[in-house]
Order: structure tokens, then sequence, then C-alpha cells
């Protein structure tokens, strides 16, 4: 049973990760508007998504997450100040 992707929120509706990534768009990002999932906030900031995971644990980046699955979800602008920190020296190390 395939439904259309604009499918009601709350309908139980789960696209298949097929659907899902042919839903990316050019650059290869999920249109989320501001928001990037961890794979491609990972991507990104050019770091893998567990060293997301231990900043989220340190609260040095703090996303949101998606309600209805709980998924972190970090906006753009959050994450292109972080880098800014980092290239001033004052964020967190890319390289261990």
């Amino acid at each position: 049973m395939t439904q259309p992707v604009d499918a009601k929120p709350g309908s139980g509706y789960v696209p298949s990760v097929s659907r899902v990534a042919s839903m990316r768009d050019r650059s290869g990002f999920l249109p989320l508007g501001e928001y990037l999932t961890n794979k491609d906030a990972a991507r990104f900031l050019q770091v893998t998504p567990r060293t997301l995971r231990n900043w989220d644990r340190a609260e040095t980046l703090t996303p949101r997450r998606y309600p209805i699955n709980g998924y972190r979800l970090s906006r753009r602008e959050d994450l292109k100040a972080l880098l800014e920190q980092v290239d001033r020296g004052s964020g967190p190390s890319r390289a261990r």
C-alpha cells in the first residue's frame, strides 16, 4: 500500500527507506527546511554522527528532537555558528 508523500500526520503512514532516500534534494540532504538529521549534520560539519551524539551529551551542541520518533534535528544556523566557533578556536575540536 503506497500513500503519497503528503499523507496526513498521525495517519500511521511511514515512508520506506527508498522513498525517503528519493526525497533528498540535489545537495543530498532531506528537505527538512532549516533542520538537518544527525547524519546530514555530521556530513555538513565533516565529523561522524557519533561525534555529534557525544557533543549532544556534553551539551556542546544541543539538537532538537523530532516529536514522533525522537531523532536529533539540528538547525543549519546552529551548525554554521559552531563552525565559526571552531574557526576562531573557541569551539570543539574536529580532530583527535
